[in-house]
């Protein structure tokens, strides 16, 4: 059986991301835009995703995309530090 999973808007998925806090069983139909530094680890679990853009970021930990359906990823000149 299939879960129905939660809608939730790109900015606000960004925003979630951003304060440190894990995306797990979301559906986000525009694409998820990552900006800037991230100073803790990005958890991404079992979510509909159209597509991540990841451009120009720096990642100061890990980022963990796990399960689901990611349709498109663009990890661009981005900066992996550990």
């Amino acid at each position: 059986m299939r879960t129905q999973r939660e809608e939730i808007s790109a900015t606000e998925a960004e925003a979630r991301l951003q304060a440190g806090n894990s995306l797990e069983a979301y559906k986000i139909r525009d694409p998820l835009v990552l900006t800037g530094r991230y100073e803790h680890a990005i958890n991404i679990i079992d979510c509909e995703i159209s597509e991540i853009r990841a451009d120009d970021c720096v990642f100061s930990q890990q980022i963990q995309l796990q399960g689901r359906d990611i349709l498109k990823a663009s990890f661009k000149r981005t900066c992996f530090e550990q």
